[in-house]
């Protein structure tokens, strides 16, 4: 027992003993593995700048002298071109005072040709332009033109004789196909215009003879035009595209004309050889990097492979949940999260960890409520059922969540210290919601309800004393007829039997609308329906000191109940006299105005008060919604059933599309359809254009 226990700590040992050199190998097969792929990044680095500023500098030294190449000739072709004029102008001097004849011309012109083996020929022609002496290479035979080529001569011509000295012309090819330039020389006798010399070149010929030898084996001259189409060349060698060139203006002739020169080959130098001894010391030192790299990726993969497959469990567990994860640590960072929360919150896994307190899904209203919760949660004081919590989605939707939170254990912490789930209850809060407010609703309707049995009971009882009221009223009026002398007081008799006939007539039409009956329609005048309620609000506006402004558009008699429309214009004036009276300016204003429109007759009445709230605005027609203290919120609502029985519309405009009539305060109208019809009441709404 003794000897086996001595050999199984003696086997414990060696084991001990294997796992520091096992790590420690580890550790050095990365490093010697790391080294020598910086060796060799560093080498490929030092090779490809050497390579390239070897070869910058060459075609840097290689550009640089073809443009001195170029440079040169196309000075030596403008002087050549000078020396020509020279020649012509001294000709054409002779001619105009006489000193040479047609044998001394034709000789002269001869003996230029002869040295100068670009000119195809040499003319004087005289003030029309009609050629009197003619001297070619070939012969003395005129070469026909085609329509371009005397269009480019002509125009050649009458620019010399407007500017009075030497002018080139155009490029043109005449029947035989060679590129040509004209050079004129206008001669003037006694300030008269008396003809002209001309030179004829050929551009090939041009740049055979006078581009020398030391420059021709080095680039392709050639001559170009601003689309860079060749026009003519030293040699019919094809240009390669990739090739070093230079191009500068040929003038003279000018007209576009450009003078191009294209290097015939491009060397590397010493880049090649650099190159090649560079990339077989990179790859010797490669291959031993390679066998040291791949010992220690023997070992490694077996542990990444199981620490992989530990990894994947892990997410595929964290992924089929369904409530939100993250992992914070001390500071309250987001360390790791899950992707239902990312779901959740409409960010990325990427874009959430990471994150701190103030976190991105966190509105700035509710930083102090998640400061409070971090600071509980790491003090360990978390509530059983966790907090409640509002975030914002990405998109701007707000979400309301439950938040739990647990510690770590110590030996899983690594960087996290806290476990945070979340559930979102923002469905749950809205279902919870609804139901709160169907019950609301339902307290409403029976609300509702109540006071409609109400004012059909009231309508009921105050019909009899009305009635009593007009009968007495009446019986008045008979015997005051039948006695003379209380003129006085017939006219109140008379106020009295109306309004007591008015207030009848209202408390049917109420009962009616309670009934849901149509309402009792007759022609009646707006106008006088219009004045009536202003005469019933007259002591009221006088009372509180507001004046009234009126524009009323001349309308014919329509149907309506003019009780109940009275009723609707006396509830929108008590409204703005009340809007009005409840501000502190000296000027109180009620504006009303009508309209006929294109079918309908609509009313306005706006005041200058203080206007409503958006919130009022939402709640406007809402049953027991009132912003007086003493008010019962079912004015305005009534008011709107009223008009929509009338088969019209009542609203209030809305902020950004006030009428003319708007003073700044609110402004409530109506409309009446002007011609009866049998359909469907009107739907109203809050607010409109």
């Amino acid at each position: 027992m003794g000897h086996d226990r001595h050999s199984n700590e003696a086997q414990e040992g060696k084991t001990r003993m294997k796992k520091p050199l096992t790590g420690r190998w580890l550790w050095w097969g990365p490093a010697f593995a790391v080294v020598g792929l910086l060796v060799l990044f560093s080498l490929l680095i030092a090779f490809s700048l050497l390579i390239a500023l070897i070869y910058r500098d060459t075609q840097d030294e290689r550009r640089d002298g073809l443009i001195q190449d170029i440079l040169w000739l196309e000075q030596t072709l403008r002087l050549h071109f000078q020396s020509h004029q020279d020649w012509a102008a001294a000709i054409a001097q002779d001619l105009a005072r006489d000193n040479i004849n047609a044998v001394h011309f034709k000789s002269a012109a001869r003996l230029l040709l002869r040295e100068n083996r670009e000119l195809v020929q040499v003319d004087y022609l005289d003030p029309k332009h009609q050629l009197i002496w003619h001297v070619s290479r070939v012969s003395d035979e005129v070469t026909a033109n085609d329509s371009a080529s005397e269009f480019a001569q002509q125009d050649a011509l009458d620019s010399g004789r407007k500017m009075r000295g030497a002018a080139y012309s155009i490029l043109y090819s005449p029947i035989h196909k060679r590129p040509l330039v004209d050079m004129v020389m206008p001669m003037y006798r006694h300030g008269e215009y008396a003809g002209t010399v001309r030179l004829t070149y050929a551009l090939n010929g041009l740049l055979y003879h006078h581009v020398p030898w030391w420059i021709a084996q080095k680039y392709q001259i050639s001559i170009v035009n601003l689309d860079g189409a060749v026009l003519a060349s030293k040699f019919n060698i094809g240009e390669r595209a990739a090739a070093l060139s230079h191009e500068i203006d040929f003038t003279p002739p000018g007209h576009g004309l450009r003078l191009r020169a294209t290097a015939y080959r491009v060397g590397l130098g010493l880049s090649l050889p650099l190159l090649g001894g560079g990339m077989l010391l990179s790859l010797v030192f490669l291959l031993l990097s390679l066998w040291r790299v791949r010992q220690h990726i023997r070992h490694r993969q077996q542990v990444e492979a199981h620490l992989r497959a530990e990894m994947e469990l892990r997410a595929a567990i964290e992924d089929t949940m369904q409530n939100g994860l993250l992992v914070l640590d001390e500071q309250g960072r987001i360390v790791r999260v899950n992707r239902a929360l990312g779901d959740m919150l409409g960010y990325s896994q990427t874009e959430l960890i990471g994150d701190a307190p103030p976190y991105r899904f966190v509105h700035p209203e509710q930083y102090p409520a998640w400061h409070s919760a971090l600071n509980a949660i790491q003090a360990g004081e978390v509530p059983k059922f966790g907090f409640e919590l509002r975030c914002q989605h990405r998109q701007g939707e707000a979400l309301d969540i439950r938040l739990y939170a647990a510690p770590l254990p110590p030996q899983s912490r690594g960087r996290g210290v806290w476990l945070a789930s979340c559930y979102d209850i923002t469905e749950l809060k809205r279902k919870r919601e609804a139901i709160q407010l169907a019950h609301s609703r339902l307290e409403n309707t029976a609300r509702l309800v109540a006071l409609g049995e109400m004012a059909s009971s009231l309508a009921h009882e105050l019909n009899q004393p009305l009635a009593a009221i007009t009968t007495y009223s009446k019986g008045s009026l008979r015997l005051l007829e039948q006695e003379a002398g209380h003129t006085k007081l017939r006219e109140p008799l008379e106020k009295m039997v109306a309004q007591s006939q008015r207030a009848a007539d209202m408390i049917r039409g109420i009962r009616g609308f309670v009934k849901k009956r149509a309402p009792r329609l007759q022609l009646s005048e707006p106008a006088r329906v219009i004045q009536s309620a202003l005469t019933l609000t007259h002591s009221l506006l006088t009372e509180r000191k507001v004046q009234v402004d009126t524009r009323l558009d001349a309308v014919p008699a329509l149907e309506m109940d003019p009780v109940l429309i009275e009723q609707v214009l006396v509830n929108l004036l008590r409204n703005a006299i009340d809007a009005v009276s409840a501000t502190a300016q000296q000027e109180r204003r009620v504006h009303v105005a009508s309209y006929v429109e294109a079918d309908h007759w609509r009313v306005e009445v706006a005041d200058n008060g203080p206007g409503l709230s958006t919130e009022a605005r939402q709640q406007l027609f809402t049953p027991f919604f009132t912003s007086k203290e003493e008010g019962m919120g079912m004015g305005l609502n009534i008011c709107r059933s009223i008009i929509e029985h009338h088969r019209g519309q009542f609203a209030l405009y809305d902020l950004d599309c006030l009428p003319n009539c708007g003073l700044g305060g609110a402004c409530f109208y109506f409309t009446l359809p002007l011609q009866a019809n049998t359909t469907e009441p009107c739907q109203s709404t809050a607010t409109a254009c």
